[in-house]
């Protein structure tokens, strides 16, 4: 799992407890703890985790340790994007491609692009024309 920055929040103490539950949500999960890593990547999205966000829309979008819900994760994707996650940009086009959504999926790879996501520009260019 992605261990990057926890985004700003306006409270020290509440970045300081999100970044703590991020920390313990990937470490349960590379231990094979689902239930923990969900509890935790949920708890640490709801303190604003852009990680924690793009982490746990993954887990959505495979239905990995919670019921498949890409619903769901395009919306973690989204807020995180709106927080100024380049990642949950380059998730959201790899959601919209794995749909067929190729349109989508260039415009939010674009997007992830444009804030120097080198990921991203690889993924658009594997995309059709």
């Amino acid at each position: 799992m992605k261990r990057r920055r926890t985004s700003p929040s306006a409270n020290p103490k509440e970045r300081h407890y999100a970044r703590v539950l991020l920390e313990e949500a990937c470490e349960a999960y590379d231990s094979g703890d689902l239930n923990t890593a969900v509890r935790c990547f949920r708890r640490s999205a709801a303190l604003g985790s852009v990680e924690a966000k793009v982490n746990l829309g993954n887990l959505y979008s495979t239905g990995e340790g919670v019921a498949k819900n890409t619903l769901l994760a395009k919306q973690l994707y989204r807020s995180a994007f709106r927080q100024g996650s380049a990642y949950g940009a380059t998730a959201l086009g790899s959601q919209y491609r794995n749909e067929g959504k190729t349109k989508l999926a260039k415009v939010w790879y674009r997007r992830a692009a444009a804030m120097g996501e080198e990921w991203a520009r690889e993924y658009m260019a594997d995309l059709p024309d």
